[in-house]
Parts: C-alpha cells; sequence; structure tokens
C-alpha cells in the first residue's frame, strides 16, 4: 500500500519570482460602487494610474470627509489589479 502526502503544493522558485504585471483599467471598466464612480467622474480620473497617484491630501481636498470610504474601496480595487499600494497603508 503507498502513502499518499496531502498537503499544499509549494511553488516553484519561477512562480515566485515572477513580477506581478499591474493592469492599468479605465474607471468605466472598474466594478465599483456608484458613489465612487461619481466621485471619480467629478474628479475627472479616468483610469487607475491616475487613481494610485492620488495622496491623502489629495482625497481629503476632493471629496474632504468622506474620503475614507473611497480610499479602502479603491486600495482593494488596486491591489487586485497588481498595483504597489504598500506605501498607502501608512496613510
Amino acid at each position: 500500500m503507498s502513502s499518499k502526502r496531502i498537503g499544499t503544493r509549494t511553488p516553484s522558485p519561477s512562480e515566485i519570482d515572477e513580477p506581478i504585471v499591474r493592469i492599468k483599467k479605465r474607471i468605466n471598466d472598474l466594478g465599483v460602487t456608484s458613489k465612487a464612480r461619481r466621485s471619480f467622474e467629478q474628479g475627472q480620473i479616468s483610469d487607475t494610474d491616475e487613481l494610485v497617484r492620488l495622496s491623502k491630501a489629495e482625497l481629503n481636498e476632493r471629496w474632504g470627509d468622506r474620503h475614507w470610504n473611497l480610499y479602502s474601496e479603491t486600495t482593494r480595487i488596486l491591489e487586485g489589479l497588481g498595483y504597489d499600494i504598500s506605501d498607502r497603508s501608512r496613510w
């Protein structure tokens, strides 16, 4: 009788070293809430490259106290598209 090992597969080194490719998308092509979509349209943000460049101060200036919900939603979206959002967590 042979024994089988049950567990998770360890990724090969080439899979680990593959760079994460960021995917630029137009705001209209994102699955965002209607409130976020209106905010981006009013702020004239057309794609995710523009969105990732917004600083905390710019978000606060454009959307005031509402910017935290918008920040949270966009951070999740950007992360899912492969953008480096590590500096956003220090806000």
